[in-house]
């Protein structure tokens, strides 16, 4: 098993835009800017080749002499606000091949993680009218002669606060969803595997956004701007040449 060491980048914070113009009336307008309720820590590349892998990966490296591997991390922090929670919030990541002209693009692979959920308890009433007619979601029951019967039934369902997207692709992402017992809040560490060909230089970008349940405008989409993403917001995936004779 072949273990990194990787060190937190700095947490930077990220001023978010409104995705699109709303029109909600004169006294409701969403603000143009949310700042501070994401910060994004620079993104960390680091090389998987047969100086940093151990015996294991080593022959499967060998077996794959046209491919050079990369492990991206990603840290990012969200900050809840009572009144006005983020529903929901998202990390892409663009992947592309900068050089040579015409060389296949980057490939994420193995993304962590890979989905995160929690248990929420859930409760369903079922009813029955005079004519044991249901009148509610279906669940298990017993008809019996009387004219109007009732049960309650519980269970427990898993809600997805974290899900990864899109691996096996140029453009893999991270989603946050709220969920009646999380908060979208805290630090998450992202992680991937890049695979691009041996002899291409690569990059790496990263953007965020999310969806903020507003006082008195419902639920506003917000994104960052290029400008306004701490650099780097880019990181290069490239070995160093090896030094002349």
């Amino acid at each position: 098993m072949t273990s990194l060491d990787i060190t937190d980048p700095v947490l930077e914070p990220v001023t978010l835009d409104l995705a699109q113009r709303v029109t909600l009336g004169s006294r409701r307008q969403p603000p143009d800017q949310q700042p501070g309720r994401i910060a994004l820590g620079r993104p960390v590349c680091l090389p998987l080749d047969l100086a940093t892998v151990d015996e294991e990966a080593r022959i499967f490296l060998s077996g794959r002499p046209d491919s050079a591997f990369w492990l991206l991390a990603l840290v990012c922090s969200f900050r809840a606000v009572e009144d006005e929670p983020m529903e929901s919030a998202w990390l892409n990541v663009r992947l592309r091949t900068v050089r040579p002209a015409g060389a296949e693009p980057p490939t994420a692979w193995s993304m962590e993680p890979l989905a995160l959920a929690d248990a929420v308890e859930v409760s369903k009433t079922v009813s029955l009218d005079a004519e044991l007619k249901l009148t509610s979601v279906l669940v298990p029951i017993e008809v019996g002669p009387s004219a109007g019967r009732e049960w309650t039934s519980s269970y427990k369902r898993s809600e997805t606060y974290v899900q990864a997207h899109a691996e096996g692709s140029a453009q893999p992402s991270w989603f946050f969803t709220r969920t009646p017992v999380r908060e979208i809040d805290g630090v998450h560490r992202l992680r991937t595997v890049v695979e691009l060909p041996a002899t291409a230089v690569g990059e790496a970008e990263v953007s965020v956004g999310a969806t903020l349940k507003l006082k008195r405008c419902g639920l506003i989409p917000y994104r960052t701007h290029p400008d306004r993403v701490p650099e780097p917001r880019t990181v290069r995936l490239e070995r160093p040449s090896a030094p002349t004779q």
